[in-house]
């Protein structure tokens, strides 16, 4: 059954590509990245060994590196995101010649009776895991902007293609919602059981932490479409009350913490959120303060079902102490290089078990990658961009403030947010060396507060950005 909705679900993807992100779909590296973009949260997704978004991102790796250093007009990554690249191939090389000893590999873990023991490989099946997770982290940092980069070379696209990795999310976060009513049993069947115990929810990912984490990137982008006309804030608002429910039916903790915070950074970051919104934000919180003092119950009921107030929340907490500790004990034993990448999901914080599995040359090469990115896309410079750029960067902020308690960092869908980034600053180069050339001026690039003028919005693209970020999910034949 697993194979079959796998299957199914990949259709799904190809029909979600076809139809709404049609203008990315040119030749075998548009349609490959397209498709991956539209299933790049379905990690439970494997119509082979492989999440489909691994396979195919995989398949692009040569010839995209091949056009990169072939055509000179995609701008090139930041200098900081290369150097970090670097020394994640590095720490990844390293731990392939010079693997942890398997006395220390068998001895992990050996005195908690209370985490569930963990397979121990043999050195070879440890060292070509590794490897393998090792190559997948560096297809998120470096193919998967480049690709970004050559499919959606304009506005146009590129805002197609953001707005596809949305929909990947709702329709993750729909599936969800689904299960959750007992409608279906998609989750159930990805995941090879009959059932899935404790209620809480994991949509096509593999774990419900890994869902909340998808779901809370999400709630940035799709406050953003609210900057568009009145069907996109419509959509925006559908969109917002689906996440949210799904988010709950999570039951993770840290997803819900996590959402809380990342929804007030999103709605203060949009201004036509925030002006939308006040009027009704002040009796909303009194009118849910009233209920929840009122009925008591609804309240136990909501800490219990969240696990903030359950027996279910200590062993949980138990689990998480018990897997940190690990984590340092990994640290301790070798603090430069990590004990390799095989162990890269047992951990409960991206932070711990980044330096855990490549060492700190690991984390602090992500480090500066982040920095890269950030300075690369310039967060601070006002234009047509800037909600889309602080959209990203406010949910690539939700994917580092869930890192703390959460461990996702080897999956490729954390990096989405980046890799637009850089996207996002390949075409504002393009932009300005547009309106350089047509002797408008460096208004698109300034760092002043002020926008741009409209003329100079006018001539660099061929339609308002409104009217090209609204056809992007409703016609396939966006050019």
């Amino acid at each position: 059954m697993r194979i079959v909705t796998s299957f199914v679900l990949v259709l799904v993807a190809i029909f979600m590509a076809r139809r709404y992100a049609r203008s990315t779909m040119n030749g075998f590296t548009g349609v490959c990245v397209t498709i991956a973009i539209a299933s790049i949260t379905w990690t439970e997704v494997k119509p082979i060994a492989f999440p489909l978004s691994d396979f195919l991102l995989l398949l692009v790796s040569l010839p995209v590196l091949v056009r990169l250093v072939r055509d000179r007009n995609l701008a090139p990554l930041p200098r900081a995101c290369l150097i970090g690249i670097m020394l994640v191939a590095l720490a990844v090389l390293l731990n392939a010649i010079l693997p942890v000893s398997q006395m220390y590999a068998d001895a992990r873990y050996s005195g908690d009776t209370d985490i569930p023991k963990f397979t121990v490989l043999s050195e070879t099946s440890r060292i070509v895991s590794s490897l393998t997770i090792g190559v997948k982290l560096l297809v998120g940092l470096m193919i998967m902007p480049t690709a970004i980069m050559s499919v959606a070379p304009d506005r146009a696209r590129l805002m197609t293609l953001l707005d596809l990795w949305a929909g990947s999310i709702l329709v993750n976060a729909g599936v969800a919602l689904l299960d959750a009513s007992h409608l279906t049993n998609i989750s159930a069947w990805l995941h090879g059981v009959s059932g899935l115990t404790g209620g809480r929810q994991p949509g096509l990912t593999n774990h419900p932490n890994h869902l909340a984490t998808v779901l809370v990137m999400g709630i940035p982008i799709v406050l953003s479409w609210w900057q568009r006309d009145r069907i996109w804030r419509r959509r925006g608002a559908i969109a917002l009350a689906v996440l949210l429910v799904a988010l709950y039916s999570t039951g993770s903790r840290g997803g819900l913490a996590a959402g809380g915070v990342i929804i007030v950074l999103g709605v203060l970051t949009q201004p036509v959120v925030v002006k939308t919104v006040m009027p009704y934000l002040v009796p909303a919180v009194f009118v849910v303060g009233a209920i929840l003092i009122l009925d008591h119950s609804l309240a136990h009921a909501l800490l219990k079902h969240t696990r903030f107030s359950s027996a279910g929340a200590s062993g949980s907490n138990h689990q998480r102490a018990e897997v940190g500790h690990q984590a340092i004990l990994d640290i301790k034993h070798r603090p430069l290089l990590g004990i390799g990448f095989d162990v890269a999901d047992q951990g409960h914080s991206i932070y711990l078990q980044a330096i855990a599995t490549g060492g700190v040359l690991t984390l602090g090469a992500l480090v500066l990658y982040v920095s890269g990115v950030i300075r690369g896309v310039r967060v601070w410079v006002r234009d047509e961009w800037t909600p889309t750029v602080v959209a990203t960067f406010v949910s690539l902020l939700g994917w580092l403030t869930l890192g703390i308690v959460d461990n996702d960092f080897a999956d490729r869908y954390p990096y989405v947010p980046m890799a637009m980034m850089l996207a996002i600053a390949a075409v504002r180069m393009r932009e300005r060396e547009s309106a350089d050339s047509a002797g408008i001026g460096p208004s698109l690039t300034s760092r002043s507060l002020a926008p741009a003028p409209r003329s100079a919005r006018v001539q660099l693209t061929s339609r308002p950005a409104s009217s090209v970020a609204g056809r992007s999910l409703v016609s396939p034949r966006l050019k």
